[in-house]
């Protein structure tokens, strides 16, 4: 069932709250969220019929339920350029402008509700064409589901690129991470001991190495303080074969 909203600011303030929740600085982030908030909100209550009828959740109770999983900027600002492109496409379906409905069920499947990370390894398998996960990994996310961690992603010359994070699934989070960021073609893991750990320690690793395609907490200088090491698994072949 949708929360209801007494108006677009109630709306917009839950989605503060949300994000102020997992420590994000709202001046910061508010020149990008109220804009979204505004447009999700306004599309939702427009077309919150024909969503139903489609059997599509309403747009702005998906974006809260993913802002529950975001704790940086960088994530942050990602979420919201998917849920842009995803207003867009959803634009077209309820317009029935041109819709290709396998592309809106793929697209719901994946963002639009919970899925247990066979299902989403499954979904994306499909939309890769000749190219799929390997074995090892699609094992590996499935053991990581539920689960909190790091995950740290490598180019095809086992150079770090990206580190990232989930506090509630990791393994589904590897396996969108592994699509979103081109050149991925190796992946390993390390596991914090809490969730705050997980948080510390992500911006410990990325200000420490300074992966490629991180930008929060990457800075020109050098860290002066040092952690405990964690034990970080073997790396994983991520693809079957080259795309």
């Amino acid at each position: 069932m949708s929360f209801e909203y007494e108006n677009q600011e109630h709306y917009l303030n839950f989605a503060r709250k949300i994000l102020k929740t997992n420590g994000l600085f709202i001046a910061k982030i508010d020149p990008f969220l109220a804009p979204v908030c505004k447009d999700l909100y306004q599309f939702s209550i427009r077309y919150e019929k024909t969503l139903n009828r489609l059997h599509f959740r309403l747009p702005y109770d998906v974006f809260t339920f993913y802002l529950r999983d975001v704790f940086s900027i960088d994530e942050f600002k990602e979420l919201v350029r998917v849920f842009r492109q995803h207003r867009i496409d959803l634009n077209e379906i309820v317009n029935e402008v041109n819709p290709d409905f396998d592309y809106y069920e793929r697209l719901y499947e994946v963002f639009y509700k919970p899925s247990d990370v066979s299902k989403l390894i499954q979904l994306q398998d499909e939309s890769l064409d000749s190219t799929g996960f390997t074995e090892s990994f699609k094992e590996m996310c499935e053991q990581q589901e539920y689960q909190k961690g790091l995950y740290f992603l490598y180019n095809r010359k086992s150079e770090l690129i990206y580190i990232g994070k989930s506090t509630q699934n990791l393994g589904a989070r590897v396996v969108t991470s592994s699509i979103e960021r081109k050149g991925a073609y190796f992946a390993s893991f390390a596991f914090p001991a809490t969730k705050s750990d997980v948080h510390v320690y992500e911006l410990y690793y990325i200000s420490k190495l300074k992966p490629e395609h991180n930008a929060e907490g990457k800075e020109k200088d050098e860290l002066t303080i040092n952690l405990p090491e964690l034990e970080e698994s073997a790396m994983i072949n991520i693809w079957k074969k080259e795309s």
